[in-house]
């Protein structure tokens, strides 16, 4: 499961790498952890509307859904949706039909070794925002809700990935325009697949003190990243 991810882009900078404003860029803010397990909103565009970055609240609910959010969770998490394998109807539906792309600027993985988990942070080399393929759903009250696809985790990532055998879509840049394409053909997705040759990561090894509660900002830019969040 990918339940941990990072965002800490600053708004001007996700804007001009994606050439795609915020709908409202005042309620934008850096996320160094992004915890699935909470209720955390992810910057996303949807397949519906290519041209402005909206919001989501990360754990997929069907569209039409009336409940909070931890009511749904608490039966069904819908952090991760299987690109080959969807669970029900709803969500396979949601990956035919509403698709979107999830912009972050790294995810965090977990190895277990010597007795220890160990987690990680996988980023770009160049640390710039990119994309991650999701699915999308409106709520009774106009809200949006998402969740992360993912697939067999890939040679690059595994060996810093043995809790889980998944790992989540990345989709270059170049090829986000397919992955939003109201039809998909085999070739695109073939081509959205290996999209990862494309790009260079860069693997920071992460203190646990990272995900303590109390941890504060400064803390993080010190130990983690070696950009400024400011």
């Amino acid at each position: 499961m990918i339940y941990k991810l990072s965002n800490v882009a600053e708004l001007e900078e996700i804007e001009y790498e994606f050439g795609i404003p915020y709908k409202y860029p005042n309620l934008y803010a850096p996320q160094p952890i992004i915890n699935g397990f909470r209720e955390e909103n992810l910057s996303i565009i949807t397949l519906d509307k290519k041209h402005e970055i909206q919001y989501a609240i990360w754990g997929l609910m069907p569209n039409g859904f009336k409940d909070e959010w931890i009511v749904f969770q608490n039966l069904s998490n819908t952090l991760n949706v299987p690109k080959d394998n969807p669970n029900n109807d709803w969500v396979a539906e949601s990956l035919e039909n509403d698709r979107c792309l999830i912009i972050v600027t790294g995810f965090y993985t977990f190895l277990f070794e010597d007795g220890h988990i160990k987690p990680f942070l996988i980023t770009l080399k160049d640390n710039k925002p990119f994309y991650l393929a999701g699915v999308y759903s409106v709520l009774e009250d106009g809200f949006l809700s998402c969740a992360v696809v993912t697939t067999g985790t890939y040679n690059e990532i595994s060996k810093f990935h043995d809790i889980s055998d998944v790992a989540p879509l990345i989709i270059s840049k170049t090829d986000g325009e397919k992955w939003l394409s109201p039809d998909i053909s085999e070739e695109n997705a073939e081509q959205i697949v290996n999209s990862l040759k494309e790009l260079e990561f860069s693997v920071r090894p992460v203190p646990k003190k990272l995900f303590e509660k109390n941890l504060t900002p400064e803390l993080v830019e010190m130990d983690l990243f070696p950009f400024s969040l400011n």
